[in-house]
């Protein structure tokens, strides 16, 4: 272990620093603020193999098509108890489900540049199921009425309750004018 002078003394603390601002998770930003100096010559060799291959990947395509993993916490929280997730919840699965798609169609056309490192973008399944089905069931800022069963039919039956209770309101604004100070109705906030 080197001592904590001679990293102050190499602004090692800084180096750490840069490098956990580039990172998109917490988790990540985590482990790279707690890297230590490897001194393990093998390690060191793996590491250096894994640097040069992902430096060649990324001069021959650039930057992987990673995707910001703000919120992702949230939605795994909500997930894990239970809990149903919003319309902007649902956007942000198949946003990031998306980004899962294009990280592995990018580690594959990468694989044959540096197979090593291509390889651990591989591994990612981008549920495409469940990203096509978010798709077809939100339609703008609403659900689709296909999304469900039950859905079409049950807001068929809130729209015609909604109109016999209009109906009712002007029928009775017909009827007692003097009751009431305005003669129209309004809906406020639902």
């Amino acid at each position: 272990m080197f001592p904590q002078e001679a990293l102050t003394l190499l602004e090692y603390p800084e180096i750490l620093t840069m490098l956990a601002e580039r990172t998109r998770t917490g988790p990540a930003r985590e482990r790279a603020l707690s890297l230590a100096p490897q001194t393990d010559p093998n390690r060191l060799n793996a590491l250096r193999e894994n640097t040069a291959c992902a430096r060649k990947i990324f001069d021959a395509m650039g930057s992987p098509p990673i995707h910001s993993m703000e919120g992702m916490d949230d939605l795994h929280h909500k997930l894990r108890i239970g809990e149903i997730l919003s319309l902007a919840d649902l956007k942000g699965v198949a946003a990031f489900l998306n980004h899962c798609r294009l990280l592995l169609k990018f580690s594959q056309r990468a694989e044959s540049i540096g197979p090593q490192v291509a390889g651990w973008g591989l591994a990612i399944d981008p549920l495409d199921f469940i990203r096509e089905e978010i798709d077809r069931c939100i339609r703008g800022e609403i659900v689709d009425d296909s999304a469900a069963g039950e859905l079409k039919s049950l807001r068929q039956k809130k729209e015609k309750c909604e109109g016999q209770i209009r109906e009712k309101l002007t029928s009775l604004l017909r009827a007692h004018p003097g009751w009431f100070q305005e003669s129209y109705h309004s809906m406020r906030g639902g």
